[in-house]
């Protein structure tokens, strides 16, 4: 009988999830997990270890079990800090952000690379203006329709248009200011002035550093998703740094990024130390990473190697290189009704390569962190998971 003992870091993106509400999700799930492969899996109350959420999940087919010790490394209250700023101040922040996106032509790159990820990256700015726009046009009326002092007129059709503004920022499911805020936390980081986030990346080295001179596992699993790839690829290289052993230890250290956005950081001009741990991360032989990317997730980039910085080639994955680039498909993750609910849902669409799937195919978050193979085994797979689990009646593993 195969068995695997791994740890899981988690970190995720620009997401104000506290550890307790990402472990209800975790284990709704994990319900779906359980029923697509046909595998057992039970999970512990969370605990804290070190500051960070952990709990450990036990899963098990006919041939094969695997322990997973899960670890979130949250960060979701430095986005909720920012969130507590007032709506002025962020709006001012969003605005010299965007700026510097245009002024240095990181805005010009994106759409160079990725059409897709270039409308979401500049849709709040086209809101913004919208609004704006609005609100004007707004004023200019009810000034021409009010019978007052011209005094009088300007006060009202002003304070009408300032309130019309700031309303329609808040309309409802439009999560406009999460949004801004990221992009003005993003270049924060990027150009290195977000002390906070850079303790709680040295935080997470010294995790990542400390489980892997333990030596009870087999694997370290580091996932990182939407901008916590950018954060996963930082933290491990300063995990590095702290212990150049770490990656000749038992534990076998592997990256995964999906749903990753590296490219929203990585093409900044001023990203050089970032780019340098990408290049470090990549040239580093005891330390494998894929990368998982999506076509119908517009919030990340696709068929883009994070580490050459260019497209990859449209006719296959790429599993021979560092990252390794499997492009997976949304659409074969879910069943079709499913995937019909969701398709002009682009933030539903992003959270699927780390949710459970509903049908088998060949990259499922949970068969990742929670199965009995190793990255290094199932991502150089051509089929990937399908490979290992060829019966969609069982989740008997082909040894």
């Amino acid at each position: 009988m195969t068995q695997r003992r791994r740890h899981v870091f988690h970190i995720p993106g620009y997401d104000p999830v506290s550890p307790q509400d990402f472990q209800t999700r975790f284990i709704r799930q994990l319900g779906f997990f359980r029923r697509t492969w046909n595998v057992e899996a039970d999970v512990s109350d969370a605990k804290a270890a070190a500051g960070f959420a952990t709990w450990k999940v036990e899963t098990s087919g006919p041939n094969w079990r695997a322990v997973t010790e899960f670890e979130l490394l949250a960060w979701d209250d430095l986005i909720e800090r920012d969130a507590a700023r007032s709506q002025l101040a962020r709006l001012g922040r969003a605005v010299l952000s965007y700026v510097d996106l245009i002024v240095t032509g990181t805005m010009r790159r994106y759409a160079s690379v990725n059409l897709r990820y270039f409308g979401f990256s500049i849709l709040p700015l086209l809101y913004l203006l919208l609004v704006f726009g609005l609100a004007l046009g707004f004023a200019a009326a009810l000034r021409f329709w009010l019978e007052l002092p011209p005094l009088a007129e300007v006060a009202l059709a002003s304070a009408g248009g300032v309130a019309l503004f700031f309303l329609a920022l808040r309309w409802p499911g439009w999560q406009l200011h999460q949004a801004l805020d990221d992009w003005y936390f993003s270049l924060a980081y990027i150009y290195g002035t977000r002390h906070d986030i850079d303790e709680r990346l040295q935080q997470f080295a010294r995790r990542i550093a400390d489980c892997a001179r333990d030596g009870a596992d087999d694997e370290i699993l580091i996932v990182g998703h939407s901008l916590g790839a950018t954060l996963a690829v930082d933290a491990l290289v300063r995990a590095l740094e702290l212990d150049p052993e770490i990656g000749r230890r038992k534990a076998a250290i592997s990256l995964v990024t999906t749903g990753a956005t590296i490219p929203k950081c990585v093409l900044h001009p001023a990203a050089h130390r970032l780019r340098g741990q990408v290049l470090k991360l990549a040239r580093d032989p005891t330390v494998f990473w894929a990368e998982q990317q999506s076509r119908e997730d517009s919030i990340s980039f696709y068929r883009f190697d994070p580490v050459a910085m260019h497209l990859i080639a449209k006719e296959n994955d790429r599993l021979d290189g560092k990252p390794l680039i499997r492009r997976v498909h949304v659409r074969d993750m879910l069943r079709p009704e499913t995937f019909a609910k969701y398709r002009f849902r682009p933030l539903r669409l992003h959270y699927q390569c780390v949710s459970a799937n509903d049908r088998r195919t060949v990259y499922d978050y949970f068969m990742m962190i929670c199965g009995p193979l190793p990255a290094r085994q199932w991502a150089k797979a051509a089929g990937g998971f399908l490979d290992y689990f060829p019966d969609p009646q069982t989740g008997s593993l082909r040894e």
